[in-house]
């Protein structure tokens, strides 16, 4: 998978996560 121009290294959703309260975190 190529790494689109001008985003990081690292996709975003591997610091998506979901707290115990059922809140999604670090989406943005």
């Amino acid at each position: 998978m190529r790494t689109m121009p001008g985003l990081s290294a690292s996709p975003a959703a591997q610091s998506i996560d979901i707290d115990d309260d059922g809140q999604i975190v670090g989406l943005f």
